[in-house]
């Protein structure tokens, strides 16, 4: 009886070490955080050869600046990321991840843009 014991007890001790193990050697990573920008700076920004590659989702673009980017971040618009009420004081700090919202309106201009730009455009379709 006591050997069942100490087998579960060794069992349970190898699952904990293992565990530790897999975390320490693939630790997992914070996400950076994504600027919310208006479609017109985000044309702006790709004009200026700034965009290193975008994922279009239905009407939702995210992406990735070629390079840093220092961009101000209203209240209001974190809000409206994260479902709270803001004020209109602004937060500066730097990017290199971004997401826009497409017009209701279709830009034909938009694919030759980032194709002309050479920009990794991704697609991908979400069901809602």
């Amino acid at each position: 009886m006591k050997s069942n014991w100490n087998r579960v007890l060794l069992f349970m001790l190898a699952i904990i070490a293992l565990n530790a193990g897999f975390a320490y050697l693939f630790p997992s990573t914070p996400q950076e955080p994504q600027a919310l920008v208006s479609y017109s700076r985000f044309k702006e920004i790709l004009n200026r050869g700034n965009i290193a590659e975008v994922t279009l989702e239905n009407k939702r673009v995210s992406g990735r600046f070629k390079e840093r980017i220092s961009l101000e971040q209203s209240s209001t618009s974190k809000s409206l990321l994260s479902g709270g009420e803001g004020k209109d004081e602004g937060e500066t700090r730097d990017y290199i991840r971004f997401r826009t919202v497409l017009p209701p309106v279709d830009d034909p201009n938009l694919l030759p843009l980032l194709e002309k730009q050479g920009v990794d455009i991704e697609a991908n379709i979400v069901e809602d």
